[in-house]
């Protein structure tokens, strides 16, 4: 299957989504908006995955290419069914899409935070297991589309993850990380670490090995999901 990945800056690439690629025999086609790359038509799309970003969703006038981003993504939701994976700012983008506010929140996650699931959760399509601690690296947040299903939540940020027609599935934290990733986002935004018990220091965050191989399965088990249903 062919696969689209959306991705905004050099220092936030598909991460684990490429090994799960690998493992399935699906191709990624990524698209490095920030080169001014090509958006994909709605026809040569059987799968997005939108990824993060240091850009807020709304910053259309400082990124011309991200309005075309999201008249893609507007259509995919509306006349389609094809299947979505929004991580951090491509959740933000979708809630957006679905013309839902995307502000800034009481304070900005960065680092290693347990998220809490939300009694829907557990009649999600893909099983969700309790003590997930994903790696956070945001400040916006977004309201709640209509007719989605909050799957995660954290005290300051309601909306950690949420379900939208069974095919879309927005996340704000990373399952993607790798120990490469990770090392990589805190060298290119060194600046958001270490200033709260929310935002951690540099050698907390990329201790990070079994960190990601925990959260890894639970982002298998939902690419799996939105595979299944092209």
């Amino acid at each position: 299957m062919e696969i689209h990945v959306l991705q905004h800056v050099p220092f936030e690439g598909p991460g684990s989504v490429a090994s799960w690629a690998e493992q399935r025999g699906h191709r990624l086609n990524i698209v490095h908006l920030y080169r001014g790359e090509f958006l994909p038509t709605p026809a040569e799309t059987n799968m997005l995955i939108v990824m993060g970003g240091p850009m807020g969703a709304n910053d259309t006038a400082i990124y011309p290419w991200m309005a075309e981003e999201k008249r893609l993504i507007r259509q995919l939701l509306e006349a389609s069914q094809v299947p979505i994976l929004g991580i951090c700012l491509g959740s933000q983008l979708i809630a957006s899409c679905l013309d839902q506010e995307v502000a800034p929140g009481p304070v900005m996650e960065v680092g290693w935070h347990p998220i809490q699931l939300t009694p829907t959760a557990s009649s999600d399509r893909v099983a969700w297991p309790e003590g997930l601690v994903p790696l956070h690296w945001h400040r916006d947040t977004f309201t709640l589309p209509p007719a989605a299903k909050r799957l995660a939540s954290t005290k300051d940020f309601p909306n950690q993850a949420f379900r939208w027609d069974e095919r879309v599935v927005g996340l704000q934290f990373h399952f993607e990380a790798t120990p490469e990733s990770v090392a990589l986002l805190c060298a290119e935004a060194s600046e958001d670490l270490g200033h709260s018990v929310w935002q951690q220091p540099y050698a907390d965050i990329t201790d990070c090995h079994e960190r990601c191989a925990a959260t890894r399965p639970m982002l298998y088990a939902l690419l799996d999901d939105l595979a299944e249903q092209v």
